[in-house]
């Protein structure tokens, strides 16, 4: 081997392990969309929960109104005091499509009962990307598209734009490079949202209770019942906002120390554990009274 070539080989192992590295370092745009999919789950559906029932005072009643307005609840007045009306919502068939289940809020005040339905889809439309070997860090620009936006989410949550400009940073380690958690991102990939201001913090409980949905026939006959009445009829089933401990004492004289959860005109829907996801019933002609229990 002459010095000529022994050369170009000393040159090249001396600078091949260079150039790999500093390759390496690069943070591509498809490495980058790879990763932000994989982290957020991309694309994904996002979930809107409101309050099953709700107060007249305050934004909600405009708000439920308007839902109502396209025919997607039906308000019934729950309760009334001196000051206020306590109304609960039933969904009607044409909000089926974007219902997803319901879920629950246990806070010291009560537990509120929600019902979640579909928000919008985002997913990512475009990525690029900036890097700094030096610091072995890197940061990439993203173009979110947002679709399917539900009645639900526009009402309660209006979105400023179906289009997001979003940084996301990363830093390169042994292992590869990550994505380095970010509040803002954080909350902007949630994967659910309560729009009442009380919610902020606390944590839901989704649970298996099927949708309550009035058909279309039977808001037909409590229109023709009700004809020329403003007055909200009372429906055939209501949750109540909160749960509280109970002792139900039958005609029989059996005593069942349980936890109530609504009432219909002919029973009370009730639970064993506050936690429950699903109630028992009770029918109301074989109950001799009702009392609170003290905790």
């Amino acid at each position: 081997m002459n010095i000529k070539n022994q050369i170009i080989i000393a040159i090249f192992f001396l600078f091949f392990p260079i150039f790999l590295f500093s390759g390496g370092k690069e943070l591509t745009r498809a490495k980058a969309k790879e990763l932000i999919i994989k982290k957020y789950h991309l694309p994904f559906q996002t979930k809107i929960a409101i309050a099953q029932n709700y107060e007249n005072y305050g934004w909600p009643p405009e708000k439920y109104k308007q839902l109502s307005d396209l025919g997607l609840i039906v308000l019934h007045e729950a309760s009334s005091g001196i000051y206020y009306k306590t109304f609960s919502i039933q969904m009607r068939e044409k909000a089926k499509e974007y219902w997803l289940q319901n879920a629950s809020i246990y806070s010291d005040q009560g537990d509120v009962m929600l019902i979640v339905f579909k928000g919008y889809l985002i997913e990512i439309k475009g990525v690029s990307v900036s890097s700094n070997a030096k610091e072995n860090k890197a940061e990439a620009e993203i173009n979110l598209g947002i679709s399917n936006i539900s009645p639900i989410q526009q009402i309660f949550a209006p979105l400023e734009s179906t289009e997001i400009i979003k940084s996301i940073n990363f830093k390169l380690y042994d292992n590869g490079w990550k994505i380095v958690d970010d509040e803002n991102s954080a909350r902007l990939f949630q994967p659910i949202s309560v729009p009442q201001h009380w919610a902020e913090n606390l944590k839901i409980v989704f649970n298996n209770i099927p949708a309550d949905v009035i058909s279309d026939d039977q808001i037909h006959n409590i229109e023709q019942v009700a004809a020329g009445s403003n007055t909200p009829q009372v429906p055939e089933r209501i949750l109540y906002p909160s749960r509280e401990l109970v002792r139900i004492t039958t005609k029989s004289g059996v005593s069942y120390k349980v936890y109530s959860v609504g009432e219909s005109v002919s029973k009370f829907y009730v639970s064993k554990q506050i936690t429950d996801t699903s109630y028992i019933t009770i029918e109301k002609d074989i109950v001799l009274k009702i009392e609170k229990v003290n905790k």
